[in-house]
C-alpha cells in the first residue's frame, strides 16, 4: 500500500441535500475517490498545484461527469494566476461492459481547492483519482 501522507484536513460538502465531511489527503490515498500515483515527484507537484487553486463556489445540479470535469478544469485555469490551472482527465477506457453506469452529479461546495472538488466529484460517482505528471485522472479502479 502506498502511503506518504503530507496533509490531512476535512471539508464539508452537500451531496443531494446531505452534509458530508470529506477528508482530503495531499499525498497518496488507497480509498475510492482518493488519490493514487505512479510517478511520485512530478505527480506530487500536480497535487500541490491543485491544492493551491481555491474555488469559491461549485454548484452542480444533475450534471454529467464530463460537464463537471470541464467546469472544474475551467475554474482551475480562471483561479490560477498563471492561467494554466491543472489538467483533469476522465479515463474509462478499461471499464468492463458489466460496469455500472456513471451517476449524474448534484454537488454544492464552497471555498474548496481544485483537488478537493475533483476528489468530491470522483467520490460521488464511485470513481477514483490518480495523479500523473500531466494532471489529475478520474478513473474506475478494476474490481
Amino acid at each position: 500500500m502506498k502511503n506518504a501522507l503530507c496533509l490531512l484536513y476535512s471539508f464539508f460538502i452537500r451531496i443531494s441535500g446531505v452534509s458530508v465531511i470529506v477528508f482530503s489527503l495531499a499525498g497518496f490515498l488507497e480509498a475510492a475517490g482518493g488519490i493514487d500515483t505512479n510517478s511520485p515527484g512530478e505527480s506530487q507537484a500536480v497535487v500541490a498545484k491543485a491544492e493551491s487553486l481555491r474555488l469559491p463556489v461549485i454548484e452542480f445540479r444533475d450534471v454529467a461527469l464530463r460537464e463537471a470535469v470541464d467546469f472544474l478544469r475551467e475554474q482551475g485555469a480562471e483561479n490560477d494566476t498563471g492561467g494554466k490551472g491543472v489538467n483533469v482527465i476522465i479515463e474509462l477506457n478499461n471499464t468492463s461492459p458489466d460496469a455500472s453506469p456513471i451517476p449524474r452529479i448534484t454537488l454544492s461546495l464552497q471555498d474548496v481547492t481544485l483537488f478537493q472538488a475533483v476528489t468530491a466529484v470522483a467520490q460521488q460517482t464511485g470513481l477514483s483519482v490518480r495523479a500523473e505528471s500531466y494532471g489529475l485522472v478520474i478513473y474506475r479502479k478494476k474490481e
